[in-house]
């Protein structure tokens, strides 16, 4: 008799691989998935940093700041997620520079 196989993502964001009946738990794996952010936080980003390439940081809470300062009219989770995605561009933007 073959094992079913289970693919489940949890709501943490972590990939469930279930193969097997439940009393063999060396074949059930919990596989950690990658950050997946939407293309309309990073088409966001992306355009305010071109727009304002000195104002924003690595620092999470001083572009989270700027972006109030500026007015950008999107929800407090979305502005958060843009503030997060810049810090980590600008990050990347930095380790490349020399």
């Amino acid at each position: 008799m073959a094992a079913a196989s289970k693919i489940i993502f949890n709501t943490w964001g972590h990939l469930h691989i279930s193969i097997g009946d439940r009393e063999n738990n060396d074949l059930n794996r919990v596989v950690p998935t990658g950050k997946v952010r939407t293309e309309l936080v990073k088409r966001i980003s992306m355009g305010l940093v071109e727009k304002y390439p000195r104002s924003f940081t690595t620092e999470f809470e001083q572009n989270k700041q700027f972006l109030k300062e500026i007015g950008l009219d999107v929800s407090k989770k979305l502005r958060n997620r843009i503030a997060g995605y810049i810090s980590r561009l600008m990050k990347i933007k930095q380790a490349s520079s020399p």
